[in-house]
């Protein structure tokens, strides 16, 4: 099955377990802050500021895939408040 057509729950699933095993142990402490765009089913990433420079990276070599994407040091991509 291509990515896009995963349910979110799968893509999540997969993009969290990407991240965790994979690209974490990398990333961290010396991205945090910064988003990294996450193509699920070759585990390809790519940093950028935001959401869209990690996106376009990624996109050059994935036009078609859908994307996971993770604030690099927290749980979450926005905050609230």
């Amino acid at each position: 099955k291509r990515a896009s057509n995963l349910s979110p729950a799968v893509i999540a699933a997969r993009g969290q377990r990407i991240y965790e095993s994979r690209l974490k142990p990398v990333l961290e402490p010396q991205s945090n802050g910064q988003i990294v765009a996450i193509e699920v089913e070759s585990g390809d990433h790519a940093v950028g500021s935001d959401l869209l420079a990690a996106a376009d990276k990624l996109q050059r070599n994935h036009p078609d895939s859908t994307f996971y994407f993770i604030r690099i040091g927290s749980q979450a991509v926005f905050r609230l408040g």
